[in-house]
C-alpha cells in the first residue's frame, strides 16, 4: 500500500496538510495521479480557503483529524 492508497478510506474527513512553507486545514476531497485535493477552510494558521491541488511529493505529512 502506498501513501495515496492509505488516504482513500479518509475521503470526506477533516485533515491537516503540512508542506515546507504552508499549512492547510480542511476536508480531503480526493487523491489521484500523485495529487492530493483539499477543500481548505480559513483558520488561525491560514486565511486561505477553497479547493487546492497539491503534489504528494510536496507534502511533509497529512494528519487525519478525529471527531
Amino acid at each position: 500500500m502506498n501513501f495515496a492508497q492509505a488516504l482513500v478510506p479518509h475521503f470526506g474527513r477533516r485533515i491537516e496538510v503540512f508542506m515546507d512553507n504552508r499549512f492547510l486545514q480542511g476536508t480531503l476531497h480526493g487523491i489521484t495521479d500523485g495529487i492530493l485535493s483539499i477543500l481548505a477552510d480559513s483558520s488561525v494558521y491560514s486565511e486561505e480557503s477553497g479547493l487546492f491541488s497539491i503534489p504528494v511529493a510536496n507534502l511533509e505529512f497529512v494528519r487525519i483529524l478525529v471527531g
